[in-house]
């Protein structure tokens, strides 16, 4: 009978035992769920390490997270290039980010989704609670910004000196309003203006015409220049527009509906 009652009061402790192994698990996944969401926090949508593998990465799309594995080449597992956003075979040989250890250590006294920024300006750390943090990579021809906290132009960011990104005078970086760039003159960064009408494009370093007038930091153009005699001109409001008349600058205003389009100089339906 003594028998009897030891195994079951063993069996009892046994099934506590379990019950509370399962509830951790289910606690632990609740973490570890709620952690990689707040890795998305924030984000519109991006592809992101995954902290545990590097076979696997995360997908981002407007505060959720998705966890997702690469596939296999010839039967070789691929690992996720947090670079190029993409998985392949040479991903799982990547060399190990210079300032890992340094970030780990900074991440244990700071909370979670905090962002440090990396020894190489093109990166920064993302801390999560019980995990190593996550080292990702800014979309190409940005800088992670300490004080705003997310990728931005490298003239805004201040991460680089400006000699150095100034090694040629032919770099052109975004500013702080759209139709606005900085240019290099002489190792230093110089702000200009692009053409009125036009915005600047990243991608290309240059101005381009803004067809869209999506812009909006336009100023009223100058209508004493004989260049622009007569000449329609966008507005940032996109329903109206600037005329040049007698060196007069005038503004005028499409019927409802309509939006000025910079390109024929003429109202369209649908634009606004």
């Amino acid at each position: 009978m003594y028998y009897s009652l030891r195994r079951q009061i063993k069996f009892c402790v046994n099934k506590v035992n379990m019950r509370s192994f399962i509830v951790l698990l289910f606690c632990a996944a609740a973490v570890r769920a709620q952690t990689l969401k707040d890795q998305c926090k924030g984000v519109g949508y991006d592809l992101l390490p995954h902290p545990d593998s590097n076979e696997k990465f995360i997908v981002c799309a407007y505060d959720s997270a998705e966890v997702r594995t690469c596939d296999k080449e010839d039967q070789v597992q691929k690992c996720f290039d947090p670079i190029n956003k993409v998985c392949s075979v040479a991903a799982c040989t990547a060399p190990k980010p210079a300032d890992e250890d340094i970030a780990k250590e900074i991440c244990k006294k700071l909370g979670t989704s905090e962002r440090i920024p990396s020894v190489d300006c093109g990166h920064f750390w993302i801390c999560l609670a019980h995990m190593e943090p996550v080292y990702v990579s800014c979309p190409q021809g940005k800088h992670f910004s300490r004080s705003e906290q997310e990728c931005i132009s490298p003239a805004l960011a201040k991460c680089s000196a400006p000699e150095k990104l100034c090694a040629s005078d032919l770099s052109s970086y975004a500013a702080e309003n759209c139709n606005e760039f900085y240019g290099c003159a002489n190792k230093k960064l110089v702000k200009r203006s692009c053409a009125y009408g036009e915005t600047y494009n990243a991608l290309t370093a240059s101005c381009e015409k803004d067809i869209k007038n999506s812009c909006g930091a336009y100023s009223k153009p100058d209508c004493t220049d004989p260049a622009n005699a007569n000449a329609y001109f966008a507005h940032s409001d996109c329903s109206r527009f600037y005329v040049c008349v007698l060196n007069q600058v005038y503004e005028g205003k499409c019927a409802d509906g309509y939006g000025f389009d910079s390109l024929s100089s003429n109202c369209k339906y649908g634009l606004c």
